[in-house]
């Protein structure tokens, strides 16, 4: 078995320590799960999860450790005990509705074998924090998490750390994906020093408004990031100063690929945005999701295609409209998009409310066409019968793209 999961709750702590010090486990297992629900009668003392820990870090093939507590701080020596074995090559690490126990020094002995790992990539820590009679906090670790060279991949949701510890993310060397969800940040230069970073590619807010308080110092790192490729911002009730500034810096950076904004609406965004696809060079991936409720469809159907027509990096385009009839948005937008589709060669996706083919097969053919990246054959009256039979060739399972090529250029048709 390589996986393994210990309820705390069922039998006890003896049959656990057991099971733990077995051959079958010693030899095989690499994934452990530890949980604890609060559920049962069976109580765990502090010196008894200290141990399990202790045994859990020094398991010669253990890689990936997820605890699960509710109702049962965790001690923090526990922890440290698990990460900081001489042995341990933990490289995925997972917290859940764990509360850490201890005195300060001890939650800087966990920063400490934090700091000491070698293989950590992954970890998860969702709605964590100290135990309540405890004063220390996870600051320390969060920063050590920072400094240690193999990570690549963090998310905290919930999680307690001040400001400054959020910004000490974006001084890591190693880091390439955050994710940020429900994390209170109310300072404007941390979520700079964040936004700056030179490592990170993948970054996500989830449910944290605050960002709109000094989204400024955001938008001004993230104009000149060399690095970022995607940008997620979900639920986060974007203001009228956050759409210009985040349009503004759209227009100026050269990097993003993938752009996601949820929970707007298009009278603070909308005009913005569009001006900025129109220059913008380097997007692949666009997502909005905004509020139905303050548009006029058949005006902004045509002010958001107006703004593709002049992309040419684009490819996929998904675009939500909450709280508005899906026949509105089918007879608003059809014609606008089959007129997009007619001058511009690169979109292959286009998702609105729901998928392409609501707005009919011709605007699926022009897409499909697209997707076949040689579209612009069609309008250069160089290429040559050679590079258009390779067209064919390569798509000949769809005979809508080869009837259209044939019809386009009858010429092919000679010997």
């Amino acid at each position: 078995m390589k996986s393994l999961l210990l309820d705390l709750e069922k039998g006890g702590t003896r049959p656990v320590l057991e099971l733990l010090q077995s051959d079958a486990v010693i030899n095989t297992v690499e994934y452990i799960r530890v949980e604890y629900w609060g559920d049962g009668n069976i109580l765990v003392s502090d010196e008894e999860l200290i141990t399990i820990f202790g045994i859990i870090g020094s398991l010669p093939r253990i890689r990936e450790l997820r605890i699960e507590f509710d109702e049962l701080p965790l001690p923090a020596q526990a922890l440290r005990n698990a990460l900081g074995c001489p042995n341990s090559r933990f490289s995925y690490l997972a917290l859940e509705d764990v509360r850490l126990s201890g005195t300060i020094d001890d939650f800087k002995d966990v920063a400490r074998a934090v700091r000491s790992s070698r293989a950590l990539k992954t970890v998860r820590m969702l709605r964590c924090g100290p135990a309540h009679d405890s004063r220390a906090k996870l600051d320390p670790i969060i920063v050590a998490l920072a400094s240690v060279p193999t990570l690549k991949d963090i998310t905290l949701s919930s999680t307690h750390v001040d400001d400054e510890t959020l910004g000490k993310l974006g001084e890591s060397k190693s880091l390439e994906v955050v994710s940020l969800d429900h994390m209170s940040i109310c300072g404007g230069i941390p979520l700079g020093q964040l936004c700056r970073s030179s490592t990170i590619k993948d970054l996500k807010f989830w449910g944290m408004p605050e960002i709109n308080d000094d989204v400024t110092f955001m938008t001004s790192a993230l104009a000149t990031n060399q690095s970022l490729k995607m940008l997620r911002i979900r639920y986060c009730n974007l203001q009228q100063e956050s759409g210009i500034q985040l349009s503004k810096m759209i227009r100026i950076n050269s990097n993003l690929e993938s752009i996601s904004l949820e929970n707007m609406t298009w009278k603070d965004f909308g005009l913005p945005l569009c001006k900025s696809l129109e220059t913008n060079k380097t997007l692949r991936s666009l997502s909005l999701s905004i509020d139905g409720k303050d548009i006029n469809a058949k005006e902004d159907a045509v002010q958001v295609t107006k703004g593709l027509e002049q992309n040419t990096s684009l490819r996929k385009f998904r675009l939500i409209l909450r709280d508005i009839d899906g026949d509105v948005v089918r007879e608003a937008f059809a014609e606008p998009v089959m007129q997009l589709l007619q001058k511009n060669f690169t979109l292959e996706s286009i998702y609105l409310n729901s998928s392409s083919w609501s707005l009919g097969r011709e605007v699926e053919f022009f897409l499909a066409l697209n997707r076949t990246r040689k579209r612009h054959l069609l309008r250069n009256e160089n290429a040559t019968k050679g590079e258009y039979m390779n067209m064919l060739a390569a798509h000949s399972e769809d005979l809508s793209i080869t009837h259209y090529v044939l019809k386009m250029n009858p010429s092919l048709f000679q010997v």
